[in-house]
């Protein structure tokens, strides 16, 4: 049985959640000490020979030995270091976005388009000027004569996505776009309702957490102002964390408002003589 598209975000997420909670362990203004009592401790503990190199992390949450065969240097666990994991924390969380809403879109679309017909698209303009290049020939105008309702609405559904599949969806925009096609209308209001927050705050966080993806992946996280520059941005736990946080409380309330939506249109009555959808 497939997952459920928010089951697979769950999965996809869960690496940006384990890199944060591994950057906690990791992050301590303890050095990290290579020789004294508690090495020599330590190195009995874990059967080590007297010539093997040991680095010890030891602080309040965790007491770690890294051994010698792991290849790492004590500047390798220095906070400057570490902080590469709170980058890609935002570029995994981002990336779990990216693969949500075409999913949620393939998922829910079909129902959409059986149960409303034409009704079923938007009159937003950005709605209509992301799927502007949708078009459909004669030859499948004339097929659709040929076919029930339910096969006409996939056919319909598969044309339509097939343009999600090229086209970025991963934004303050594209879950905008996402939330319409879902039949939820002002999606940002919706989604600011349900989890209790400013729709403005909330829409602006996705765009600087999508955006500093771009700079991470494609500048080695310069900014665009200044990509040729000789530091990296400057990253803290709490900004990559709220992101992380912010794009996981999206999806899922995403994936509940639509839910919601679509029981309510399988509980409808179903219209007596359904549109035509060619």
């Amino acid at each position: 049985m497939a997952l459920r598209p928010i089951h697979a975000f769950d999965d996809h997420i869960r690496p940006a959640q384990l890199m944060l909670k591994l950057y906690r362990l990791l992050d301590s203004e303890e050095p990290v000490v290579d020789r004294g009592d508690l090495v020599d401790k330590l190195r009995g503990l874990v059967s080590a020979g007297a010539d093997e190199d040991l680095l010890v992390v030891h602080h309040v949450m965790l007491t770690a030995v890294v051994r010698q065969r792991a290849d790492l240097r004590p500047a390798d666990l220095k906070r400057a270091a570490l902080k590469s994991l709170l980058r890609q924390s935002t570029v995994s969380a981002c990336t779990a976005l990216d693969a949500f809403l075409p999913a949620l879109l393939r998922t829910h679309l079909p129902t959409i388009l059986n149960r409303l017909g034409r009704g079923f698209f938007p009159s937003d303009p950005q709605v209509k000027e992301y799927f502007r290049e949708v078009s459909f020939s004669i030859s499948d105008v004339l097929t659709f004569q040929e076919r029930t309702s339910i096969e006409v609405a996939e056919a319909v559904a598969n044309k339509v996505l097939s343009v999600a599949a090229f086209k970025y969806l991963g934004s303050a925009k594209g879950i905008h776009i996402t939330g319409e096609m879902l039949q939820l209308r002002k999606p940002w209001e919706a989604l600011a309702n349900h989890l209790g927050q400013d729709s403005d705050s909330l829409r602006k966080t996705i765009d600087m957490t999508t955006r500093r993806r771009n700079d991470i992946v494609h500048r080695a996280d310069r900014s665009t102002e200044d990509p040729d520059s000789d530091t990296q941005q400057e990253v803290d736990p709490s900004q990559a964390r709220h992101g992380v946080d912010i794009i996981n409380n999206i999806c899922h309330a995403l994936d509940e408002l639509v839910d919601r939506r679509i029981r309510g249109l399988q509980s409808a009555p179903a219209p007596p003589t359904p549109e035509p959808l060619s």
